[in-house]
């Protein structure tokens, strides 16, 4: 499947995505689904700079997105989408982006958000979306590299918590 990982991480892109997924996925599009980074040239200019020149960039707002898993532009191209929280991803699928998991790298602290990995963090808001997205069948893994064991987070949020251990 051209679609080879689609992604929850709140730096969007960053050295954990360009040098551990993109190379270990053999990368050649990303594609950033967040409202407000498409609306900054700015922060648009500097993610794309994050980036080795062969691999193409597109930042769009939720609204914009208007892929399917099997257009062309995916289809073609070995993908990686990120997004940068659940609730973009939920608006994702409800518009008709159907994904069947979601690579949950990092959610960092903030404020109310409890902590269940060392870099997940998460509100009752983001669990409740989570569950929603359970509820349509979406798989969400945590895994920040692509050298780390999988932890499924349903399973991780009824125990309230888990530990991420290296294959």
């Amino acid at each position: 499947m051209p679609l080879v990982l689609f992604r929850i991480d709140d730096r969007l892109i960053h050295g954990q995505v360009v040098v551990g997924w993109v190379n270990a996925l053999k990368a050649d599009y990303i594609i950033v689904i967040n409202d407000a980074v498409a609306r900054n040239e700015l922060q648009k200019c500097l993610l794309k700079m994050a980036v080795p020149p062969e691999i193409k960039v597109d930042i769009f707002t939720v609204e914009d997105f208007n892929l399917k898993i099997d257009s062309k532009e995916i289809a073609d191209r070995r993908v990686i989408i990120i997004a940068s929280n659940p609730v973009d991803c939920l608006r994702l699928y409800e518009k008709g982006f159907i994904m069947e998991e979601i690579n949950l790298g990092g959610m960092r602290h903030s404020e109310n958000r409890k902590q269940f990995t060392n870099c997940i963090y998460l509100n009752d808001d983001d669990i409740a979306v989570f569950k929603k997205l359970n509820e349509k069948g979406v798989r969400v893994q945590v895994k920040m590299l692509p050298v780390d064991k999988a932890v499924d987070l349903y399973q991780c949020l009824l125990k309230g918590g888990c530990h991420l251990e290296k294959n």
